[in-house]
């Protein structure tokens, strides 16, 4: 999703104003959409189409289902207590079972929690103070998270998954099942990120090729690479059916000139990849070479990218690998854009399956036991073992999209901990190495009044901490100078002697023999009353020359 569409889903698609909890309630349909409650009226009134795809037809019935507090709370509405009269009585009248309404009453609730993690401090928006730099204005408050690209605990395909789960109506049975898909889409997700971070990035992509290049396959670098898939496209785009042999010589002599070290071995290896895709009909012939032609729906490049990029992500998979659309698009197409990062995010989430869902979790409690887990997450195993167990026969009752909702957040909660605690472990000595770290006042926030960096900012956010850290820094500064001889560090030796050992209680000046430089001896503490027999003590000497 583009930078310029994330906060689409904050405004109405029919009115296209924003979302409130006055006028504008914001109310999610059948189809997953979410119109304003003006709309829907004016809309269903006329029997019209959802303004968002004009596939499903809009009903008065619609006019029932409660609001969605979960999209007010990221747009930072602070208008929901009044809501939450329409939201009892919405849900009175689509439960009537108690046990039923209760249990949609937390589901709201839950899901509210989850639309907050993209504004919640605690997900990575600046803190400030109080005073008047503690007030965002409305415009920051919607998007401050959002727009932040420099976010270090949700990524953007968290928060993609997210804004997808919150758009669910959990009083149809429809909403349900998409709920359902939602949960397993995000705790995939969330298990790939706790993967990520437990892999080592400076070996990821030399694992990669090699697991490539062991299925007789290659990768020749993102420009040539390209070069030559776009080649074979040429030799094969007009039907033509050709052997491997033929294509691969066309291949090399077109680009000798631009790329001399190209061998016939390696551009073979890249049409091996494209025939593992399943891009070629391939027509045997008796003692001779089978002839190779394009498919009709590979015959863009485009299309035939898509199955070649595809088929690496599949190698990985099998491999045990866990990359991020942005690693994919460096690795395969040497930049990050958007659009390069949302197609590779296509893939892996088409590639999805419960099988391979279940597996992930195995491999996660691998990569766990290797680095012997110091977050503690394998305790994660039986809440993601319960979502695993969603498939699409399964009916999703509101009790039991209550019971995986508190599941997902307690993964959610605990992946957002562990990411944090990572990202400010590594920050800890580049933010303490900066010259000017905590010493002068934020530019950002003096012009802007909100900081986008928040608490991993370099700068300080207020007088009073410049001020509390020179202090703190004087503090040390003094108790450094102030320290007096120096304490005994050198361990004390035991060992079997005859010869009893000269011990120094106090200081002593020694003369180095070479540099003619005083030297102080260590104070060794007291010794015991007694010693072993046979045992004697040696006191080592530290000589700084």
């Amino acid at each position: 999703m583009p930078p310029t569409m994330w906060t689409e889903f904050l405004f109405c698609p029919s009115c296209k104003e924003e979302y409130s909890g006055t006028a504008k309630l914001p109310v999610t349909i059948d189809c997953g959409h979410t119109v304003c409650k003006e709309c829907l009226q004016e809309i269903s009134a006329e029997n019209g189409l959802c303004p968002h795809d004009s596939k499903d037809f809009l009903q008065e019935t619609m006019l029932e289902y409660p609001p969605n507090t979960a999209l007010l709370s990221v747009t930072g509405s602070h208008s929901l207590t009044s809501v939450s009269e329409q939201v009892n009585t919405s849900l009175g009248k689509c439960f009537t079972d108690e046990d039923s309404l209760t249990s949609a009453t937390e589901s709201l609730r839950l899901l509210q929690f989850f639309g907050q993690l993209l504004l919640h401090p605690k997900a990575g928006v600046p803190s400030t103070e109080t005073g008047t730099n503690a007030t965002y204005s409305k415009e920051m408050s919607n998007c401050a998270f959002l727009n932040n690209s420099d976010n270090v605990v949700l990524s953007r395909p968290m928060q993609k998954k997210i804004v997808a789960l919150i758009s669910c109506q959990l009083v149809t049975q429809s909403g349900r099942d998409k709920l359902a898909r939602c949960l397993r889409s995000l705790a995939e997700r969330c298990i790939t990120e706790m993967i990520l971070q437990h892999q080592n990035p400076h070996h990821l992509s030399a694992i990669l090729w090699g697991a490539v290049r062991f299925r007789g396959c290659q990768f020749l670098g993102p420009a040539m690479q390209e070069e030559v898939i776009r080649l074979i496209l040429t030799a094969l785009s007009d039907g033509s059916k050709l052997s491997r042999k033929v294509i691969v010589l066309y291949v090399v002599q077109r680009l000798h000139s631009k790329y001399p070290q190209a061998s016939k071995t390696a551009i073979g290896h890249v049409v091996q990849l494209l025939y593992r895709a399943s891009c070629f009909q391939v027509t045997k012939r008796q003692d001779d070479s089978s002839l190779m032609q394009l498919k009709e729906e590979y015959c863009k490049y485009e299309s035939l990218r898509h199955e070649h990029d595809k088929q690496i992500v599949q190698i990985a998979h099998e491999a045990g690998l866990r990359i991020a659309p942005d690693q994919w698009s460096s690795l395969l197409y040497g930049d990050t854009l958007p659009f390069h990062k949302s197609r590779m995010q296509s893939i892996i989430d088409k590639l999805q399956s419960p099988q391979t869902f279940t597996n992930s979790i195995a491999e996660l409690m691998i990569a766990l036991r290797r680095t012997n887990d110091p977050a503690k997450l394998s305790r994660l195993e039986y809440y993601l073992q319960q979502i695993a167990q969603l498939t699409e026969n399964d009916v999703m009752t509101i009790r039991v999209a209550q019971k995986c909702l508190e599941n997902m957040k307690i993964v959610v909660d605990a992946l957002i901990d562990f990411v944090k605690s990572r990202f400010h472990d590594k920050l800890t000595f580049q933010q303490m190495s900066h010259p000017r770290h905590k010493l002068t006042l934020c530019k950002e926030l003096r012009l802007k009044g909100v900081c986008s960096r928040g608490d991993n900012c370099l700068y300080a956010h207020s007088s009073m901490e410049v001020a509390r850290l020179k202090e703190g820094f004087a503090t040390d500064t003094q108790q450094v100078s102030g320290a007096g001889e120096p304490e005994a560090t050198s361990p004390l030796k035991l060992r079997p002697n005859n010869q009893p050992a000269k011990i120094f209680n106090k200081p002593q000046a020694i003369v180095n023999p070479r540099s003619k430089t005083h030297v102080e001896s260590c104070t060794a503490p007291p010794l015991p009353a007694a010693l072993p027999p046979g045992v004697s003590v040696c006191l080592c000497l530290s000589v700084c020359l």
